[in-house]
């Protein structure tokens, strides 16, 4: 089992460590999302393999946070890609200065 740190400052460290490790930059958007206590049960849930109540209860919590957990990352990973489609298209449109040349 990984030790995580519970404090924020040390928990952002954790995360940043693992994203390195994941290589997918959509995850630091998504995971900025979380609160501190969700972070460490999606944390415990990617890197040790755990199911999410596993992950919960690995991290002092009730195994049902783990279900909330994994509901809320669906949404803000959901969220995350609507936005960064929107953004593509927006970037796609042409600009006031580019018609009539």
């Amino acid at each position: 089992m990984t030790t995580l740190h519970t404090d924020r400052p040390a928990l952002r460290a954790d995360l940043a460590h693992e994203r390195r490790l994941f290589r997918d930059d959509r995850l630091e958007p998504v995971l900025r999302g979380l609160a501190g206590p969700e972070a460490e049960v999606a944390l415990r849930w990617a890197v040790d393999g755990e199911g999410w109540e596993q992950a919960a209860a690995g991290a002092g919590l009730p195994q049902g946070y783990g279900e909330r957990v994994r509901h809320k990352l669906k949404r803000l990973g959901a969220r995350h890609c609507e936005r960064a489609a929107a953004a593509k298209a927006a970037q796609a449109l042409p600009t006031a200065r580019g018609i009539g040349r």
